[in-house]
């Protein structure tokens, strides 16, 4: 079930069960790969801290996922200057 996976994934992020989290969030994506904050948790849970960090999570969800919106538009948001061009692939 979503829900109690969604709690489950973020009670282990609060105890700092990282390893636990992201798979949990790593198997969300996949059911539902546009929900926006299990992409946000998931950041956590990799320790995804820099820019370029997390713009490669989202690179590696555009191809998992080529259909969904949400790896393409995500990354639009901590991107700046020089990063938003190679980021459209429209």
């Amino acid at each position: 079930m979503f829900s109690s996976d969604r709690f489950a994934g973020a009670n282990f992020l609060k105890v700092g069960r990282k390893e636990e989290a992201e798979k949990i969030f790593r198997e969300l994506n996949k059911r539902n790969p546009e929900n926006h904050s299990y992409y946000h948790q998931l950041e956590v849970a990799l320790g995804a801290e820099t820019v370029e960090q997390k713009l490669a999570m989202y690179a590696e969800f555009r191809e998992k996922f080529p259909k969904a919106q949400t790896p393409e538009r995500l990354p639009l948001n901590i991107a700046s200057g020089n990063y938003k061009q190679p980021i459209i692939t429209c």
